[in-house]
């Protein structure tokens, strides 16, 4: 396993030694159609990425299909884009790309599941959801994550739970926890909420002045 790894390391490397060579010899089209390549395939964008990124995204039809086969034939201007069959899955992937796969994309991808309903005072019912980051990657990560030539390496650090929808907004979860446990804790994570909660008139009548309505 050890030695297919390595392999495959060394090949990505000669690889990109390759795509960036002809980029810098062809020029033109060929040239940033080399530099797409490379580009594309790695999470890593330079300066230098700018012109053949920007061409790339700039071949758009009304129709995906034909943006798919115009990217596809731009790609291909580059010689190594069909060296090998490797190379001309390499493209095919690349053409199907609709923007970046990165972090930020991944933490945008928002899942959410019905989990009830409620209903206000005025009797409108509102539906309820819980929120997670989905787990799932995006289209854009899945094409270039199975891409044999590429440098992405993406890890899932959430747990997976869904939150409730004001834990979510709020950024933290809410825990009822006792007064000595509450006094133990730092002023930035204390929150007081307050909320009606039926007693009997003997545990009332213990509570301190300010705790009673």
């Amino acid at each position: 396993m050890k030695q297919k790894i390595l392999i495959s390391a060394l090949t990505a490397v000669i690889l990109a030694s390759s795509l960036e060579a002809n980029s810098e010899i062809l020029g033109g089209d060929a040239g940033l159609a080399c530099e797409a390549i490379l580009c594309l395939s790695s999470p890593a964008r330079p300066s230098e990425c700018q012109r053949s990124l920007a061409k790339y995204f700039s071949i758009h039809f009304s129709k995906p299909w034909k943006t798919i086969n115009a990217r596809k034939q731009f790609l291909s201007l580059c010689p190594e884009g069909s060296m090998t069959p490797e190379m001309k899955q390499q493209v095919e992937d690349l053409s199907r790309l609709t923007g970046f796969c990165s972090v930020d994309e991944l933490n945008a991808n928002i899942e959410k599941k019905k989990v009830g309903t409620s209903q206000n005072s005025m009797g409108m019912t509102r539906v309820l959801y819980n929120y997670r980051i989905s787990p799932e990657m995006t289209e854009n990560c899945k094409i270039v994550t199975r891409m044999n030539y590429n440098d992405y390496a993406f890890k899932y650090t959430c747990n997976k739970e869904f939150y409730k929808e004001e834990d979510w907004n709020n950024g933290f979860i809410k825990e009822e926890i006792s007064k000595s446990a509450y006094d133990m804790l730092s002023n930035d994570l204390r929150m007081i909420e307050k909320r009606r909660v039926q007693i009997s008139y003997p545990e009332w009548n213990k509570l301190p002045n300010d705790e009673r309505e």
